[in-house]
This record gives C-alpha cells, sequence and structure tokens, in this order.
C-alpha cells in the first residue's frame, strides 16, 4: 500500500473513530440486535435438535437391539458432537457481529475509507477470543451432556419397571423426546446465541476503545415488555463506563447482557441488549416503564400493571414451574383448576347485579346454555393424547387468570366456559363468553420452540405487517397467551357497559363505536377483516403491553374504556 492510501486510511479511521453518533434510538437498536439474533438461533436450534434427537436414536437402536445403555457410552459422544456445534456457532456469531459493526459504523460516515474493519475479524486474535469464549462453556456442555443422557437412561429403566418390551421402549423413546428436545433445543438455542452475541459485541467495542483511545461508555437496553424480567426492566437506562460491570438487582455483576457471570436468574431467555456510545451522544429511549416493585399482585398471585393488565409467567418460568412433573396429570389438574374458575365465574360475576337477566343469553356464537361453567370433555387429556398437547393444556391453564384479571379490569362477567372448536382453519373463537380452542392447535403451542418474531413496527410499510398479532411472538407460549388475549378482546366488544345500561346485547355498546371506523391502522392484517378483528387484534397487543404496535385510535377508545370501567 503507497504512502497516501495509507495516510487516507489513517485519515479515515481517525474521523470515523471520533464514534460520535450523534442521536441514538435505543429502541430501534434493540429491534435490529433481535434481528441479528433471531437469524443466529434458528440454525442452531436445528442443528442442537439434530443431535439430541441422534442420540436418542441411537439408544434406541441399542435397545432394540439388547443392548443395555451405558451413561458413558451416551454422554460422551454427545458431548463431542455438542462442542463441534458449539463451537462452529460461536464463530459464526463472532464473525456477523464484527461485520454487522463493520458495516454499521461505515454506514455513520460516507466519507469513511473502504477498507475500514480490517483486522478486526481475521486474525489469530480474533480466533483466541472464539476459544476462550469456549473454554468457559465447556462444563456447561459437559453437564448438558450428562443430563440428557441421565434422562435418557431413567426413562429406559422405567419403562422396563412399568413391562414395557424392547421394541415399546424404543417406540417410546422416540416419541417422548421428539418434542422435548426441540423445545430445550430453542431454548438453549435463545440464550446460547444471546450470550454469545453479548460477549462478541463487548469483545468488539473494546477493541475498537483499546486500539483507538475512545472514552466509550455502556447502556443497558431492557426490551421492556409483559416479559421482561423485573430485574431488567430496572436496570434499563443504566450506564457505566467500559471497563465496568454492571451492578444487577440481585447483587450480581455483568460484563455485557448474557454474561454467564449474572447466573441462570439474568441470562436464560434474556433479550436485552448493550448500546455502545460515545460519551457525547445522546440516547433517546421512548420507552416509560412502571417499576416492578410497585406494581402490586392480586389474589390470583398475578402482578397487575396500574392500567389493570395482567403480567403473567414468562416462558422460562412455566418451563421451570413444570421441570421433571408428569404433564399428563399437570394437564387434568389445570382441567379441574379450570372447571372451577369457569363455575365460580358463573355463580359469581354472571349472577351479580346487572348480569342475571343476561346469564342464558346465546346471541353471539349460539352456545348452548349447558355448556356454561363447565370444560367440555373433548379438551380433557386422556392416555391417547400427546404430551405436546397436554402441555398445550397446561399452558392453556396458566394462562386463564389472567383473563379472569382481564375481566376484572373492564367490569364485565368473567369467561364462563371453554369448549374445543370444530373445523381446522381457526385457532380460537370467542361467543357468549365462551371461548372455543382448537386442540390440533393446542398441540401445536404445546410442542414448544422458538419462532421468528416479526420485526415489523409503526411507520414501517403497511404491506409488511405480519398476518396476525401472535406473529409479533417468538415463542409458542406466548403466541398462545397472544390468541387468549385476542379472543377475550371480543368478549369485551361484545359485553361491556351491560351491566350499567351501555347497549344492549344485541346491539353492544362498543360496537357501536367501531361502526364504520377505519381499521386499516392495527398491528396486522387479519385486523383490517372488520372493525371486530381490528378491535381483537389490537386488544392483544395492549394487553401483551405491546402499545408501540397498537393503533393510536385504539389507544384512545381503550383508554374511555378503562375510564368508564372504573366509573369515570
Amino acid at each position: 500500500m503507497n504512502t497516501g492510501a495509507v495516510r487516507r486510511l489513517r485519515s479515515g479511521l481517525k474521523r470515523f473513530f471520533t464514534f460520535r453518533q450523534g442521536r441514538v434510538a435505543a429502541r430501534r437498536y434493540a429491534r435490529e440486535q433481535q434481528r441479528l439474533r433471531n437469524g443466529l438461533e434458528r440454525g442452531l436450534q436445528k442443528r442442537l435438535t439434530s443431535a439430541l434427537n441422534k442420540r436418542v436414536r441411537m439408544v434406541s437402536e441399542d435397545i432394540r437391539s439388547g443392548i443395555d445403555p451405558e451413561l458413558g457410552a451416551t454422554t460422551g459422544p454427545l458431548r463431542q458432537e455438542l462442542e463441534a456445534v458449539f463451537t462452529a456457532h460461536v464463530k459464526r456469531v463472532f464473525t456477523t457481529v464484527y461485520q454487522y459493526n463493520n458495516q454499521r459504523y461505515k454506514d455513520l460516515d460516507e466519507k469513511a475509507d473502504a477498507t475500514f474493519g480490517l483486522g478486526f475479524g481475521n486474525s489469530a486474535e480474533f480466533d483466541s477470543l472464539i476459544q476462550q469464549y469456549m473454554d468457559s462453556r465447556r462444563s456447561y456442555i459437559a453437564n448438558m451432556s450428562q443430563s440428557h443422557g441421565r434422562a435418557i437412561i431413567n426413562d429406559v429403566l422405567r419403562l422396563r419397571e412399568e413391562g414395557f418390551n424392547l421394541s415399546q421402549i424404543s417406540s417410546q423413546l422416540r416419541n417422548k423426546y421428539n418434542n422435548v428436545n426441540k423445545s430445550r433445543a430453542a431454548m438453549i438455542a435463545r440464550t446460547e446465541t444471546h450470550s454469545a452475541t453479548g460477549a462478541a459485541q463487548d469483545a468488539y467495542h473494546r477493541k475498537v476503545s483499546d486500539s483507538y483511545g475512545i472514552v466509550m461508555k455502556k447502556q443497558w437496553v431492557a426490551t421492556s415488555d409483559g416479559r421482561t424480567r423485573a430485574n431488567h426492566s430496572l436496570m434499563n437506562g443504566t450506564i457505566v463506563e467500559m471497563d465496568e460491570d454492571f451492578l444487577m438487582p440481585d447483587g450480581t455483576r455483568m460484563k455485557h447482557v448474557g454474561d454467564p457471570a449474572g447466573g441462570a436468574a439474568n441470562v436464560i431467555n434474556c433479550r436485552c441488549v448493550i448500546l455502545y456510545v460515545d460519551t457525547d451522544d445522546e440516547v433517546e429511549d421512548d420507552t416509560v416503564l412502571e417499576d416492578p416493585k410497585d406494581i402490586p399482585v392480586n389474589e390470583s398471585g398475578l402482578k397487575v400493571d396500574s392500567k389493570g393488565r395482567p403480567i403473567g409467567m414468562t416462558p422460562e418460568e412455566f418451563e421451570k414451574s413444570t421441570e421433571g412433573l408428569d404433564l399428563t396429570a399437570l394437564a387434568k389438574d389445570g382441567i379441574k383448576d379450570m372447571r372451577r374458575r369457569v363455575k365460580d365465574a358463573v355463580d359469581g360475576t354472571w349472577s351479580s347485579a346487572g348480569w342475571s337477566k343476561y346469564s342464558k343469553e346465546v346471541r353471539f356464537c349460539g352456545r348452548s346454555v349447558k355448556e356454561y361453567g363447565g370444560i367440555a370433555s373433548s379438551l380433557r387429556p386422556t392416555s391417547s393424547t400427546s404430551l405436546s398437547y397436554d402441555r398445550g393444556v397446561a399452558m392453556l391453564a396458566s394462562i386463564h387468570p389472567e383473563l379472569d384479571q382481564l375481566a376484572d379490569t373492564f367490569d364485565i362477567p368473567r369467561t364462563r366456559s371453554f369448549k374445543a372448536t370444530r373445523g381446522k382453519r381457526a385457532i380460537a373463537n370467542m361467543g357468549d363468553a365462551t371461548m372455543g380452542w382448537n386442540k390440533r392447535w393446542l398441540e401445536i403451542y404445546g410442542s414448544g420452540g422458538a419462532k421468528n418474531a416479526s420485526s415489523w413496527k409503526r411507520g414501517d410499510p403497511a404491506k409488511d405487517r405480519p398476518f396476525n398479532a401472535q406473529s409479533f411472538m417468538d415463542n409458542t407460549y406466548d403466541q398462545m397467551r397472544t390468541v387468549a388475549y385476542h379472543e377475550f378482546g371480543h368478549q369485551i366488544h361484545q359485553l361491556y357497559g351491560l351491566n350499567r345500561g351501555l347497549g344492549t346485547y344485541d346491539r353492544p355498546f362498543v360496537e357501536g363505536k367501531m361502526r364504520g371506523r377505519n381499521v386499516t391502522g392495527g398491528p396486522s392484517r387479519y385486523s383490517q377483516s372488520n372493525p371486530q378483528e381490528w378491535f381483537a387484534e389490537n386488544f392483544a397487543m395492549w394487553a401483551m403491553r405491546r402499545e408501540d404496535l397498537v393503533d393510536p385510535e385504539f389507544m384512545e377508545l381503550i383508554e374511555e374504556l378503562l375510564e368508564g370501567a372504573k366509573g369515570g
């Protein structure tokens, strides 16, 4: 390279590495990082599922051949395969993060030399970083292999004690672990990708800071929705110097998001990001958060925010609460609890003053009055239902109290029965305060796994909106919750205000307000179907605390309904 080229390169780097970005939108950056991680974690999920299922398949083949599985022979090969999978993935993560940052910072200055970024991703130092990261994860991989191997062998022993023959044991293993491995791989892929991405971002910006003497700071940016950990909501906006650790509310210290030093409570399924900025940059974060410490808990054990929205279990909390339990028994217990809740609803909120005259109305879906106060027997798990279906029923049971809370918030009677829907297309439906669920979709949700969440936001082209609201969720638990909230939105626009003389059962008050409304501003294409679906889709996003996706006109309407429900 000639002297002039060197001078131009150095000049470009010097100019660029003032690192000033001016005004930085924290929410936009968080969404960009989410898209980056989504693409990376899908590949890891597939490879992990393949590796875990391969081990189950090999154990099954041994059993069919009369060979007893041994722990060492099961875990050793799995550990080697997982190490290879993780090493390749970490290298891909670091390479992608470095290339992303090189391009991002070049784009900030159109005059920056085209060769900017050389030396950041092609050196022995880069390979050393990957090796260091892998060294820190080897004990985790060993424990994962040991746990997986031991679980398989324990199941073999249990099935033998229950009298199954070798062929039946082999089939049982495959049937059980197919969905278990898929769900487990999704959680691992999400968590490990997030941790590796956090480490790569930290390493990149330390390199920038050290190489060019830049005074840099880092800011914690929480995802800030209904699933965000309370401690991480508290961390949102916290700024520290580049060489400082973040002091978490639980007393642990973390260099970056996903740092294993924070422990499982701060790492598993975390979706926060770190924003690296120059000391003179101005960070804009349009999210206003309630302090989780100030959010009260209702009689059902739910946290309820100041607008009356329930904050239910996170997907990881649900997983933890069901770990090691018999899913079929759990689902049956869930059905019993749901039956108790709907019976209480019929005896309670539907029988209270102002509602008794509507107790036998069947205006909207023509539900049979004899169904009120019960759970259809067709929804009940049996010995022939799959574990995925049983898990889906348990998920629905855990969400049911949230629907009751929303009913109380809007001063309408609670949902009074659940039944199975007919047909194969509709996921769920609602009418006469009876919620129907497609059993096939309960099984789909119960199968677990990560999903590719839509990154559409208000201001993007309307034609790019996802088909429905659940597409904004990156896991099946929140997808089911979103659908449940959508259906409950129908219950609100059908029943709101009847107990106070607003509208009639045939001509509901809210539907009157929606008549003739422009429905083009909703969060999904489905919200354009009619005013009722516009209301339900917007309500689902509002109840999920994703107000950034809600039609501003709906926000005006929902505030009016909240005030009316409170007697304002």
